[in-house]
């Protein structure tokens, strides 16, 4: 390797560094600052966003550079054998137990209540019973989510935890289609390669997946899948993929759905995001009120804690918080309703949507977390290769019309 070539080389390798950087630095300082720190948390979302509005959005210098694909892709490689050994091991070793944060064990009380019992989840006394009031004790999330997790009934204690690796793994191969889309065969490898490694970087992917048994990584994979179609130009599926995440949580889902709805209205993108609310449909049917009261009342009506922004300002400056983060809902539909569909533009809005409704919120908690890295990790890698290369030689993204 000449000098000149490895100087190259160099440049080439600096810009994902410093992305790696970025997204194991912001992971590390969420997972060591929890209770107490929600300020530290705010900003390191804010980090986050801002690192993606850069990427997307601010005209950088590209650069052409030697060899870069191939020596990212076999760092990215030894990085992910590394992690391999340490932290994925040890969250893949609890693999078998029951999962320990609320999330995922009423989800396998959900689960067991309605396979087993025949039982309302909902109208249920036992599976969340959090606070004084009863008819906030039933199951607190969507019905979505009991139905993906079905089949846990059947696979012991930890069936959550193993459907959780199934829906990762669909997660990682999305990121790599999605950053594969825009790119050549060859710097497509390295670029999804790269993706994977910044999507498995931080610790909470793997211990709020395994350990703690969080159900988070479902409906941030339908939402990649969405991604996906709409740049496939399957505008029914897209909208069926955003219904069936807001069915089983209904953040984040619903932030995509709103920057999915244009005016005039795409009828196959709302005929499919209907359809994908049918289970909350069916489960109104069999109780409305239960539905209500768990699922959105309980979530409403709870207390903020210590790991958000309420903590840290006065309640005269956190009252508004909701007037705020409604005001960032209009504007963000505003800016989009007219839009043709362009995947990285609505990939970044989606992001910065979802940072600015998670500082403003009650709690941030380490399972939203699951929301943010692997949206980051396709628009970090996306952001390398708009940095690294010509522009002219990066295939355009497909822009999809109403």
């Amino acid at each position: 390797m000449t000098s000149n070539s490895f100087t190259q080389t160099c440049k080439g390798l600096l810009v994902p560094a410093v992305l790696a950087l970025v997204m194991g630095g912001t992971a590390f300082a969420l997972d060591k600052c929890d209770r107490g720190y929600g300020d530290v948390r705010a900003l390191c979302l804010l980090a986050l966003g801002l690192t993606v509005f850069v990427l997307q959005y601010w005209r950088i210098p590209a650069t052409t550079t030697t060899n870069t694909d191939r020596h990212l892709l076999w760092l990215s490689v030894v990085v992910l054998v590394v992690l391999g050994a340490t932290s994925m091991r040890q969250s893949l070793d609890d693999l078998p137990n029951r999962p320990r944060c609320d999330i995922g064990w009423t989800t396998t009380d959900a689960v067991h209540a309605l396979v087993s019992d025949l039982e309302n989840p909902y109208e249920s006394k036992w599976i969340g019973k959090l606070g004084p009031e009863a008819k906030y004790w039933g199951y607190h999330y969507g019905p979505g989510t009991i139905l993906s997790y079905l089949p846990a009934e059947a696979l012991g204690p930890g069936g959550v935890k193993l459907l959780n690796l199934l829906y990762l793994g669909l997660t990682f191969y999305l990121i790599a289609a999605l950053v594969r889309r825009a790119e050549n065969r060859q710097a497509g490898s390295a670029a999804a390669v790269f993706a994977i490694m910044l999507a498995c970087l931080p610790d909470p992917v793997w211990s709020e997946t395994f350990r703690q048994g969080a159900t988070d990584i479902l409906p941030t994979m339908l939402i990649l899948a969405g991604l996906l179609a709409i740049h496939d130009r399957h505008w029914f599926l897209a909208g069926a993929l955003a219904g069936y995440s807001v069915s089983c949580k209904i953040l984040p889902g619903f932030l995509f759905v709103v920057l999915l709805a244009r005016w005039p209205p795409n009828l196959r993108i709302l005929a499919g995001v209907l359809s994908g609310m049918l289970p909350l449909a069916l489960a109104a049917v069999w109780d409305c009120g239960a539905l209500v009261n768990n699922m959105i009342l309980f979530h409403g009506t709870k207390p903020p804690d210590d790991t958000s922004l309420y903590a840290v300002f006065p309640s005269a400056v956190t009252r508004f918080f909701p007037l705020f983060q409604a005001a960032i809902l209009a504007g963000f539909w505003i800016r989009n309703r007219r839009r043709q569909f362009d995947v990285p533009d609505l990939a970044t809005q989606l992001f910065l949507l979802m940072v600015l409704i998670e500082v403003f919120y009650k709690e941030i908690h380490c399972n939203h977390l699951l929301w943010f890295f692997p949206l980051a990790a396709v628009l970090f890698a996306r952001g390398w290769r708009r940095a690294t290369q010509p522009t002219s030689d990066v295939q355009p993204s497909i822009r999809n019309g109403r």
